[in-house]
């Protein structure tokens, strides 16, 4: 069956042609962002975030280009399952501004209520503009699916995973490998779970304000607020748009993460006044959150190839008040980047699929993301293996990726362990705060997944250097 989202525009004046006149504005931004996207394989959401801050679109106007923008991305394969049967070459051989036109429009036309059929016919003619014939073509379809909407139902146990594709929207190949791994009642929560609109997460920053502080300035300026249940001074928001314009975020109270990611620093237990080395920190993120958990004092050495991502780290750690954060350039495997120095504990949050992140990022899935695990783990193994020598005796290292995969997880760890026999794994129930217990498997690593604890799915392994 085909459904109506719950639209986070709901209520967008629609009605007259200045309302579809801004609409229009909405869906051809969206149509922009989407092709680059798919041409430039880049991230929907700095790209969106990024065209937004730019535009002089109302609050509503971003909202509406937001919902288009993911809901193209997490519905491809159901929108490509109603396209296929009405055309008579294959939909991937189409010309790709085309094909993206008519997705659109489709989404538009069988999950959003609030947008009047003519107008999202009308608008996907204009778009398609490259001649007469074409615009025809764009007609001819989405009528017959606005006269004749598809009814996709969820497959029977055991059927066709084409069918799979078409209800859950997951490509083929990782429905059929998740399956291998967790049975289709597991794999069928978990693809559900990908394409709900998830929360947005707040951590909080326990150096310029408190749980309570934080909770009376954030209740004034969103519809939905909740205590995360994972991690403390978390809060899961639903219902502010422009989070980053808000002055309590200006002014340094707290960054915008997925619980899972921020959990992952509670598992290092960094002590006020250790010396930590954050191997692969990207943006600094979870750097700033071992920083407020080591209360400012000590250090962390926060490595990354990515000068970008480094500019940022020092700007968030600066309006966090986090100083004790050293950004160093340089691959963290090649010992002229770091030096001599030893560390008495390491965080290696190693880059990988991406796959645990679908619901933030539903591009990922449609990039073939199985066809570079093998890369992506030798490349893991590599960074364990390196990092491992700039451990002292005793001291811990932290492993973890966002990635649901065994072979970035459990694989990782056992080659590691393989071939180095002084390094031994750690129970991370005792670290943990107390609700997020039920997220340790039977080894003790952490695993989370979004059907089951409302995050992104997360692996870590706390591993520990033997005495010399």
């Amino acid at each position: 069956m085909y459904f109506r989202s719950q639209a986070i525009f709901t209520g967008h004046p629609f009605s007259g042609a200045h309302g579809q006149e801004r609409v229009g504005v909405s869906r051809r931004m969206a149509l922009s962002i989407l092709m680059q996207v798919e041409k430039e394989l880049l991230f929907a959401a700095p790209l969106l975030d990024r065209r937004l801050e730019q535009s002089h679109l109302s609050p509503l106007d971003k909202n509406l280009t937001t919902e288009l923008v993911y809901g193209v991305l997490r519905w491809q394969g159901r929108l490509d399952a109603i396209l296929s049967p009405l055309l008579r070459f294959p939909l991937r051989q189409m010309d790709p501004a085309l094909r993206t036109i008519l997705r659109l429009a489709v989404y538009q036309l069988l999950f959003l209520d609030r947008i009047p059929t003519f107008a999202v016919v009308d608008e996907a003619v204009k778009m398609a503009h490259g001649s007469k014939r074409q615009g025809d073509f764009v007609n001819a379809i989405l009528r017959q699916i606005a006269n004749n909407p598809q009814q996709i139902t969820p497959p029977a146990p055991s059927s066709d995973l084409a069918k799979w594709v078409a209800y859950y929207s997951h490509p083929q190949d990782l429905i059929e490998r998740w399956i291998q791994c967790w049975g289709e009642e597991e794999s069928r929560a978990l693809m559900e779970a990908d394409n709900r609109i998830p929360y947005v997460g707040v951590q909080g920053n326990t150096l310029k304000a408190d749980a309570s502080s934080l909770h009376e300035a954030l209740s004034a300026r969103v519809k939905v607020l909740e205590e995360g249940p994972l991690v403390p001074n978390f809060f899961r928001v639903q219902g502010l748009f422009g989070i980053r314009e808000a002055e309590p975020y200006r002014d340094g109270w707290f960054q915008v993460m997925d619980e899972a990611s921020a959990l992952i620093p509670y598992l290092v237990d960094p002590e006020p006044g250790e010396e930590i080395l954050d191997a692969c920190t990207g943006k600094g993120a979870k750097a700033a959150i071992l920083g407020q958990l080591m209360e400012n004092r000590g250090s962390i050495t926060a490595v990354d190839t990515n000068g970008k991502a480094l500019q940022i780290l020092k700007d968030n750690s600066g309006r966090l008040g986090v100083s004790i954060i050293e950004p160093v350039w340089g691959d963290v495997r090649k010992r002229e980047a770091i030096g001599s120095k030893l560390f008495d504990k390491i965080l290696l949050d190693a880059p990988c699929s991406g796959l645990g992140t679908l619901r933030r990022h539903p591009e990922i899935k449609w990039r073939s993301p199985l066809t570079s695990l093998r890369r992506l783990q030798s490349l893991q193994s590599s960074l364990l293996g390196g990092v491992a020598a700039y451990l002292r005796p005793g001291g811990v290292l932290l492993y973890s990726t966002c990635s649901p995969m065994p072979e970035e997880g459990e694989e990782v760890i056992a080659d590691f362990l393989r071939s180095h026999p002084s390094f031994g794994t750690e129970d991370l129930g005792p670290y943990l705060p107390k609700a997020s217990k039920g997220a340790v498997t039977r080894q003790g690593y952490l695993r989370t997944f979004p059907h089951r604890h409302g995050t992104d799915a997360f692996f870590a392994a706390r591993l520990k250097c033997c005495e010399t």
